[in-house]
């Protein structure tokens, strides 16, 4: 990992929206999946509310599992056969292609059309002429058919075949050591990470400004019942306030205010049970 298409279309804002189809079965499995990519990519899966641009999770109809590359707009159909195979598929969704389908590939591997179903016209063997790469070759990526492997359209069907060859040493096996995990070069900063940080996140619109009396230098938000505050410090002058935060993003009432005999550097407010505790040094 990684490579996409030079035409790919990201997610804007680094968001997907998605749903899963009525008694989806892998749930659990592919939020976990979700949770990697975000780590690794620097992305949000967000649950779909009435977003025009979504993904739609569902199981094969007859077998085999499946997504389209990137963003294509509208409802978009990623097909998960198998618990395992979230990571493969969601790839595909965020922008990647199959890493033996990168414009190097040749440099690194030798592809045997003869054992594979419908020989050079199978469209995940095809290479992707004018590919991004983004990190260097990986056998190991999530995004790597494996070989030897049964199945992943090798043939004659059923049968343990090599599907494609390490040109450094033709016994080393192809694809990922775990299918439930992404590869040290997949979690690369440099990679997908790197992509998706050209996206903008654009702020939301301003909901309150003004001008404190005093410049302070320690501020943090905390909850107690259920409400938000703000609590504010001056290092200078130690005067420090507690000012209630509205939800429609407004500053509320101010709720207490004082004087600290010394400015301290670290403070922060931690909860224990239903009680909001303050720690000052």
């Amino acid at each position: 990992m990684a490579s996409i298409p030079q035409n790919v279309t990201l997610w804007p804002y680094r968001r997907i929206p998605y749903t899963f189809e009525p008694g989806f079965p892998f749930k659990k499995d592919v939020r976990k999946a979700m949770d990697k990519w975000q780590n690794a990519a620097g992305v949000s899966f967000v649950e779909r509310v009435n977003e025009p641009n979504y993904l739609m999770i569902s199981r094969p109809q007859k077998g085999g599992s499946s997504s389209a590359v990137g963003m294509k707009g509208g409802r978009q159909d990623v097909i998960i056969g198998n618990d395992y195979i979230g990571l493969h598929e969601l790839g595909h969704a965020l922008g990647l292609i199959h890493e033996q389908s990168r414009c190097d590939r040749d440099d690194y591997i030798e592809v045997l059309w003869y054992n594979i179903e419908k020989g050079e016209e199978n469209v995940n063997f095809k290479i992707h002429t004018k590919s991004h790469n983004l990190t260097e070759y990986d056998r190991k990526s999530v995004m790597h058919y494996p070989a030897p492997a049964t199945g992943w359209q090798g043939r004659p069907s059923g049968s343990n075949v090599w599907t494609m060859l390490w040109k450094k040493n033709n016994k080393t096996k192809l694809g990922p050591d775990n299918w439930s995990d992404l590869s040290r070069l997949d979690k690369n900063p440099k990679g997908l990470r790197a992509a998706y940080n050209k996206i903008p996140v654009p702020m939301g619109p301003e909901t309150d400004h003004g001008y404190w009396k005093n410049p302070y230098a320690t501020q943090f938000p905390f909850t107690v019942n259920g409400k938000q505050f703000f609590y504010g410090q001056n290092q200078n002058t130690n005067y420090w306030f507690i000012q209630e935060l509205l939800s429609d993003g407004k500053m509320g009432p101010e709720t207490d205010h004082g004087k600290w005999r010394f400015a301290y550097g670290t403070q922060f407010s931690f909860t224990i049970g239903n009680r909001v505790f303050f720690y000052g040094q």
